[in-house]
This record gives structure tokens, sequence and C-alpha cells, in this order.
């Protein structure tokens, strides 16, 4: 009846009529007083709310005039235990405005404020370290099948085979293993953690079944070891003082993670040089102009983390090496020139003798990216050209190693390197892409025909972000040789095939 006036006569109905006009007025004159004490929306006439979850916590003081409890339990069990609900202030009916009402009403508001808020800040002291920690791993299994001809094959007695053995047949080794070239290993079992702040970061990634390129076994499992100090000159400048294991930024393919990249190693260049990409040190990055430009500039032992007397011995001369990089993105283009200069040795474990030699690097770097298909995705495309001089560690060619000179005092005589390679990938909607990559590196450029080519040809597929699946052929033809020797002309084809899953 709430709002509506009667107009019906009262003699029709008699005194019962009369009775129920009364009623009916005293009820109106009741909903109005109700409504001018209660404060809006408090009324049964309000609808049932549009986010109810919204509504599921109680006010955390009653309203003045109401002293019932909450429609919906739910957020009541954020009061303590302890907390009895008469200490929270139940104004009645009268005196609302009263000075001293309202002082106790704002009292009671500021200690269960105070109380809430002690409650958050222990919970959130518990889950401090969770806001800044990441974890991150992945997993590749691999197939790996290869067929030499004879030049290439692992079955070679002093350059020939042994009677009714064939190129790619599987034979004994004196160390106890055989020339089997087809097999599934782990290419990579890697887990990483990071935790990181405003102002510091500590990074560890650790790889525990430690096979590295080349069949080179790593004598350590840890891949990255890095704490960093980060400085923030400005809003758009910032340096980050790193220390520990790391990636030689020193090619466009080494900050490429091997967890991203499509192909599945990177070119024979890097695997001669760094065929772990890393190691120990420390550098300085900066980034500017909202991270178009990168300066790194570092100092390493110049002892990769894949050379085997690294854990007994991180550093084997007393001179340190030294590295520079400076990268630059022009739109969708980047620009990368590096530049490394140090110090190598020569160990002779038969007359204890040791021989240090220079070194040098320089790189030049351009990579790109660009749509030209929407229905198909994006083309990347990259390519760098290296200059160096007594670079190589000897793991694939130890005759790339300068040699002890006679006599001893003399200057070694300096090998002049030279790699380069040319990348194409194109996606294929979200879910593929192929990609091409031709490289080539000469261990000494002062010899003809002195180089290993590759061919490359991947096809990945893209399960869904956790899960892809590469395929990849290596067409291989290799003919670097020491000089005063004839090129080998050794063919290899290598079928790899990778289920990489991750998190």
């Amino acid at each position: 009846m709430r709002g509506h006036t009667m107009t019906l006569p009262a003699r029709r109905f008699g005194k019962l009529g009369a009775l129920s006009i009364a009623l009916a007025l005293t009820s109106l004159t009741s909903s109005r007083a109700f409504a001018q004490q209660a404060p809006a929306g408090t009324s049964s006439e309000r609808p049932w709310p549009e986010n109810p979850a919204k509504e599921a916590d109680p006010p955390l003081i009653p309203p003045p005039g109401q002293d019932r409890l909450p429609t919906s339990t739910s957020g009541t069990e954020l009061v303590p235990p302890d907390r009895e609900r008469a200490n929270t202030v139940v104004v009645g009916t009268t005196d609302t405005g009263s000075p001293d009402v309202r002082d106790a009403r704002i009292k009671a508001l500021e200690e269960r404020l105070a109380e809430d808020e002690a409650r958050l800040n222990r919970l959130d002291v518990g889950q401090r370290i969770l806001k800044h920690l990441t974890f991150s791993g992945y997993v590749q299994p691999q197939l790996i099948i290869q067929v030499n001809n004879t030049a290439a094959s692992s079955n070679l007695i002093n350059g020939v085979l042994p009677p009714g053995i064939s190129a790619n047949a599987v034979i004994a080794n004196p160390d106890g293993t055989t020339t089997n070239n087809d097999y599934f290993r782990l290419r990579r079992t890697r887990f990483r953690t990071v935790f990181q702040t405003d102002v510091a970061r500590f990074s560890l990634e650790v790889d525990p079944f430690p096979l590295g390129a080349n069949n080179i076994v790593i004598g350590t499992i840890v891949r990255d070891a890095e704490a960093t100090g980060i400085a923030h000159w400005s809003r758009d400048v910032r340096t980050e003082f790193s220390a520990g294991i790391f990636l030689l930024p020193l090619r466009l393919e080494l900050f490429e993670r091997s967890n991203v990249r499509p192909f599945i190693e990177r070119s024979w260049l890097v695997q001669s040089l760094f065929p772990s990409g890393r190691d120990i040190g420390a550098h300085a990055r900066t980034y500017a102009f909202d991270q178009k430009l990168l300066v790194d500039v570092g100092v390493v032992n110049g002892q990769r983390l894949d050379q085997p007397d690294l854990i007994r011995l991180p550093d084997l001369n007393q001179a340190k090496d030294y590295y520079g990089v400076v990268k630059y993105r022009l739109g969708k283009v980047n620009l990368t020139t590096t530049g490394y200069v140090g110090t190598g040795q020569i160990v002779d474990t038969q007359l204890l003798r040791v021989k240090n030699y220079g070194r040098w690097m320089l790189n030049y770097g351009l990579g790109a990216h660009h749509v030209f298909l929407r229905r198909l995705g994006e083309t990347l495309v990259s390519t760098e050209l290296t200059f160096m001089q007594n670079m190589d560690i000897g793991t694939a060619y130890p005759f790339a190693v300068p040699s002890i000179p006679t006599p001893f005092s003399d200057n070694v005589a300096n090998l002049m390197e030279r790699g380069f390679y040319v990348r194409v990938e194109q996606e294929i909607t979200p879910l593929a892409l192929v990609g091409y990559r031709f490289d080539t590196y000469t261990p000494d450029s002062s010899i003809k025909n002195n180089a290993r080519d590759t061919h490359a040809v991947v096809a990945v597929l893209r399960f869904s972000k956790n899960l892809r699946w590469m395929n990849e052929v290596d067409v291989v033809i290799d003919n670097a040789h020491p000089e005063g020797s004839p090129p080998p002309s050794k063919h290899t084809f290598i079928y790899s095939s990778v289920l990489q899953a991750g998190f």
C-alpha cells in the first residue's frame, strides 16, 4: 500500500472499513518515517544488485538505526574471531546526529581499518618473495640421423676405411663407445629462475643433463648464474651491472635463447668459437631511448664454458678479454656492431710451457622483420659478417689454434678467420614456421677452399605456446683443413627432430 492513497468512502464498509483505513494510514505514516531515517538503498524496496559479489561484504560499521546481522555472511570472516560484535558501535534510531555518536563511529571505523591493514601486511610479508620470483623451463628430446660420405666417416683409420667397413657402419672405439650416429638424446633440459626487483636481479639456469654442442660434455650443469644491480638514471635510461656466467652478446644469434630459436643449433662459427656461448666475468648493459639503444661493455676470463679445464681453473692466463656491443633498433630493423679483444694461450703439457697470443673479433649484424602477407604472418631476415684473428678454441678443429713457434720467444703465426650467415624465416599462420639458413666459417682465410658450408632447412609446428615440434635438415660440405693438406670434401646429411615442451 506504500505510495498510494485511499479514495473509497469509509461508510460503504462500516466499522470494518474504517478500521482498514486507519491501519492503512498508520502503515503509510510509518513507511514515510522509516524512509526519512534509513539511508538510501537499505530498505526492502531495493532491487537485486546487478553485481551480487560487490554486495557480499557487509558494511564495516552498521548504518544508524539497524541492529541486525548481515543478510550474507560472505566477508565476515575478515573480522578476527576474538572481535566481539559488541565492540561495534550500534546507533539507535535517536540522536543520529549526536557528535558523540559520530565520534564513536569514526573511532570504531579507524580501529577496524587498522586491524585489516595489519592482517594484509602479515599476508604480504609471507608472499612478498613470490611477487618478484619467476620460474621457467623446457626440455628438448632429440632424434638425430646422420649420413656421411667416406671422407666424413668416423670409421676412418689413418685416413682409410678398414676392409669390409662402410662409411656409416657401427664399429667400436678405443674409449668403449661406438661410431653410431643415429640415436635419441636430450639436447637440452633447462630450468631457469629469476628474482627481480626495481634495483636488483638474480638469475640461475641449469641443465641437469649437461650435453653440449658437438657432443662436448660440459663439466658443469650451470648455464647462467648472474647477479645484477640496476641503476635508473632517468625514466628512459638505465644500466644493469652484472657479474657471473652469462651469454656473450657477440652476435645477434647469441641474443636469442635456444627455447625460442627455430633452428636447433646456432651457426657453425658460434659452435666452433663459443659452443655454449658463455663465459665468466662482469659487464654493464645500458638501455636508452625507449630501449632502442643497447650498449654493453664487459670483461671476461676468455676461458669458454665448454673448455675442459674451466672447473679446475676458470682462467689460464692473467690477462682478461674485453668486448663492446652497440645495438640499435630503427623501426623494424636491428643494427649491431661488436668488438672483442683479448689473449689466448697454448698449453704444452709435454714441456710444461704456456704461450700467449693476441686475438680479436669484429662483427656486423643486421636483422629485419615485416608482414608482407597478413594471412601468412611475419617474415624475418637476419645476416652477420664476422672477421677474426686467433679466436677459434680448437673444439671442432684442433688445427685452427695457433701453434707454439720455434724459437719459443717468437710470435705465433696468426690465423685470420671469417664467418658469414644469412637466415630467412616465414610464419605460416601462428601454427607453423619455415626457415632457411646458409652459414659458412673459414678457420684460416689465407688458405683457399678452406671453409665449412651448411645449408639448413627447418619446419616448426606450434601446437601451443608450451609445445612445438622442430624438424631440421642440414646439408654440410666441410673443406676445413690445415695448411699443406688438400681439402677433405666431407659431405654430411643430418636430420634432426626436437619436440620441445616448456613453461
